[in-house]
């Protein structure tokens, strides 16, 4: 939706109209942005206005009017979506959203699944600190002397071989035999070794994993007499669930990653959205002022793009701003630079380590590619295609200290120049 610089509805596609839908007839050109909010208070389409309408409107519209990142909000059908409101510079206001009902709700999912795990682990810890544990003991000669049922239990594959006077290493090799420890598994005689070393040395608590993906925590004490006291706690529960939480964070960190990309991106054309591009920028300033590297930007306008809109309509007008930032995403293909949207049909290059030949190569490139591109356009009175104007600005011709406001403010003068000089070219800065 875009509304005027009076914050009137100006153009409005049917996606706001249906999810809007409640509104009726004031979803139209002509009607102001606060008189929506009214009509949806009033209508209790928006839970978090009842409780004070008049202060939720008061800082809707402030939010509005000075819009910094976008927007979570719940929609009258219950479904979540993502608005992004951006201030042109003729003080008009564009507005998009994206349904995110799916990544809030995973990322609901998630949490709740987090903090469900969580309740269970303490459970579990505080279950096996209330039950009996395997208790087995090696005389000094490291012969079993006595052990409970526990014991037997747990080490099933091995539970024939287990009787009075069975040495320790006798009984690993049984279990090796017969499966008993999957971690062995193509390292028999290594393993055999560590693990006669650890029982004869004790070094404190450890896990040991058993068929079915079972395991135990052992903690052994040598005693006054030489012999070796053992106790084994069943904590297959609490591993599973440490698994499941590795496998939960995996999945949260890829949301994560989703929703980053999706608040760092344009949605139409996948290209760095301007929140992306400013951060980005000033990176790059900073960068190139420590180090004295040259820094170039380009702000690119596609020439009379409104006419081409309107007369072939938006479905029509969203393809072509998806092939423009193809052809600029194939001339810009440094790892280093950044194709960016920053307005309706304005973009903008980053050219980092770029000087002013390198910045003037890739204009004219892009001239040439969105030129040879011939996306008709037939309302243009620069050319029957498609075209660009674009202003070129370099940091190091601002002077010392030069900030990111004042490289955007530079070449956004010479794209001003270009336009006003008739389009279809690029000027350069004359700072």
């Amino acid at each position: 939706m875009l509304y005027d610089a009076d914050d009137r509805i100006e153009l409005v596609n049917d996606d706001f109209r249906a999810l809007y839908a409640v509104l009726g007839d004031l979803v139209r050109p002509g009607t102001r942005f606060e008189s929506l909010l009214r009509a949806s208070v009033e209508r209790q389409l928006i839970g978090p206005a009842q409780a004070d309408p008049e202060a939720w409107i008061a800082q809707r519209l402030r939010e509005h009017r000075e819009p910094h990142g976008a927007l979570i909000r719940q929609m009258p059908d219950g479904r979540w979506r993502r608005i992004v409101e951006q201030r042109l510079a003729d003080g008009s206001l564009l507005s998009h959203s994206i349904d995110v009902t799916e990544l809030v709700a995973n990322e609901q999912a998630l949490g709740a699944a987090r903090r469900q795990a969580e309740q269970a682990r303490q459970r579990l810890v505080d279950a096996i600190e209330a039950l009996p544990d395997a208790f087995v003991y090696f005389d000094a000669e490291d012969r079993l002397a006595i052990c409970n049922l526990r014991y037997r239990e747990l080490y099933r594959e091995s539970a024939p071989a287990i009787g009075e006077g069975a040495s320790f290493e006798e009984l690993l090799r049984y279990g090796l035999a017969h499966g008993q420890y999957p971690q062995a598994l193509g390292r028999e005689a290594a393993w055999l070794e560590e693990r006669l070393q650890g029982h004869r040395h004790p070094a404190g608590p450890f896990l040991q994993e058993l068929p079915g993906n079972r395991w135990m925590r052992i903690d052994e004490r040598i005693t006054r007499d030489g012999g070796i006291a053992g106790v084994r706690t069943d904590v297959t529960e609490l591993v599973r669930r440490e698994q499941e939480l590795i496998r939960l964070n995996a999945r949260l960190d890829a949301m994560n990653g989703e929703l980053a990309r999706l608040w760092s991106t344009d949605a139409l054309t996948g290209l760095a959205n301007r929140r992306q591009f400013d951060q980005r920028l000033d990176e790059e300033v900073a960068r190139a002022q420590r180090h004295g590297l040259p820094l170039a930007l380009l702000m690119l306008d596609v020439d009379h793009f409104k006419r081409y809109n309107d007369r072939r309509g938006h479905p029509v007008g969203d393809a072509c701003m998806r092939s423009v930032a193809a052809v600029l995403t194939e001339v810009a293909r440094r790892p280093s630079d950044l194709v960016a949207r920053v307005g309706g049909e304005e973009f903008a290059i980053l050219l980092p380590h770029a000087d002013a030949a390198e910045a003037q190569r890739v204009t004219d490139h892009c001239l040439a590619a969105i030129d040879a591109a011939a996306i008709p356009h037939g309302d243009s009175p620069a050319a029957p295609q498609v075209t660009l104007s674009i202003g070129i600005a370099e940091l190091s011709a601002l002077g010392e200290g030069a900030s990111a406001a004042a490289l955007v403010a530079a070449a956004d003068n010479a794209l001003y120049r270009a336009k006003q000089i008739g389009r279809h070219r690029a000027v350069r800065d004359a700072a």
